[in-house]
């Protein structure tokens, strides 16, 4: 097997885009299109980022609710921004927490986690997560 070393790949294009084959051989892939273009591991509760990829801060607006800054802005608010979390501390430890995309303020700059449990209640977790996929700016 060889190994291929380079400090940037580009696309023979105009527009630049990586075209990869796909696992088959007979598709292909953007392999801009498949990539990350933010994620978190947050402390819900602080807030503060244990590791984060295009994150500048972390705004608390309330319990539950934590706002991701963008280092690069999205090109619009049509991505696609997936959660999770866990929290063994708070009251009603291991019952499940539901999270969602706040969009009450969601923007290309700026993306919302908002974490509840059964009842409804805002809950702080210690332990979330947060990624997007979609095209930057």
């Amino acid at each position: 097997m060889s190994t291929l070393k380079a400090d940037k790949i580009s696309g023979t294009a105009s527009t630049g885009v990586v075209i990869v084959t796909g696992e088959g051989g007979t598709n292909t892939t953007s392999l801009q299109q498949g990539l990350a273009k933010m994620w978190a591991n947050i402390n819900q509760s602080t807030p503060a980022a244990s590791d984060s990829v295009n994150v500048a801060s972390l705004t608390d607006h309330a319990t539950g609710r934590v706002g991701a800054n963008l280092t690069t802005n999205m090109s619009n608010t049509n991505y696609v921004f997936a959660m999770t979390g866990f929290d063994s501390s708070s009251a009603g430890a291991g019952e499940a927490v539901h999270h969602g995309l706040d969009n009450q303020s969601q923007s290309t700059s700026q993306c919302n986690h908002v974490s509840y449990n059964w009842s409804g209640s805002n809950v702080d977790n210690t332990k979330a997560s947060m990624v997007i996929f979609g095209d930057l700016s």
